[in-house]
């Protein structure tokens, strides 16, 4: 997009604002940056296909409690990547709007 002459790409696009933090999830983690932000849901697509690979795979080979435990951290991680998600729309969204414009 090209306004005024200047060039704004995707990653330096917000880079003269300061990142707000999570629109509605609590910043228990002290997130500083939008690269840290958006980092999160990397971890959480690995901790959720690990852990589902652990309840899946390895069925035959732990014993039931560790599948059990296995399953629950990934429903519980699958829930937290889905209100990740979430608000980090609802974060792109009051961004874009602060910059004065809003596309998808």
């Amino acid at each position: 997009v090209s306004s005024g002459g200047n060039v704004y790409s995707a990653s330096g696009a917000f880079s003269d604002s300061p990142f707000l933090g999570p629109a509605f999830t609590p910043n228990v983690l002290n997130v500083r940056s939008r690269a840290e932000y958006e980092s999160l849901s990397h971890f959480l697509w690995i901790a959720k296909d690990l852990s589902w690979w652990v309840a899946v795979e390895m069925e035959d080979r732990l014993p039931v409690f560790l599948i059990a435990c296995a399953k629950g951290v990934t429903v519980l991680v699958a829930f937290l990547l889905l209100a990740h998600t979430a608000d980090a729309l609802l974060v792109a969204r009051r961004d874009t709007e602060k910059k004065g414009s809003f596309s998808l």
